[in-house]
């Protein structure tokens, strides 16, 4: 079956329906023929809910690159002035636990994206833990 010859008996089937039928269920009609549910679906309660959803989709995906960016500073600050002092070892073991188990809810869900930013994360703490452990014999003078 061809699109052209579905799309003909759309429009025969509209045009039959819409002779005895309202606008309004017309379009349930036309929406329910033949499984175009699924392709053609013009409730606007359901578009409207699929738009938040990828909105917050995207809202959540950019404060988690943020976050991902926001430790490079950090990083580099403790790089350059080797003072970990004020950071301590229970933060950082907090991260690490909370990082893992976000990770393995990612990876058991499928959310491979999510899971490599937080992997980025989880790098990050490892990093800072390295310098902390790495620089704290020249911090106790």
């Amino acid at each position: 079956m061809t699109i052209k010859s579905v799309m003909n008996k759309v429009k025969s089937a509209s045009r039959s329906a819409s002779k005895s039928i309202s606008k309004k269920n017309n379009n349930n009609i036309l929406n329910n023929f033949n499984g175009f549910n699924n392709l053609n679906n013009t409730n606007n309660s359901n578009t409207k809910s699929s738009h938040n959803v990828e909105i917050f989709y995207y809202l959540i995906m950019t404060s988690i690159m943020l976050k991902c960016v926001s430790y490079i500073p950090f990083i580099v600050k403790i790089y350059d002035t080797h003072l970990t002092m004020n950071i301590p070892y229970t933060t950082l073991f907090l991260e690490l636990v909370a990082y893992l188990i976000i990770i393995a809810v990612a990876i058991s869900k499928r959310y491979f994206v999510q899971a490599l930013f937080f992997a980025i994360f989880i790098a990050s703490v490892l990093y800072i833990l390295f310098l902390k452990i790495k620089h704290e014999k020249e911090e106790n003078y």
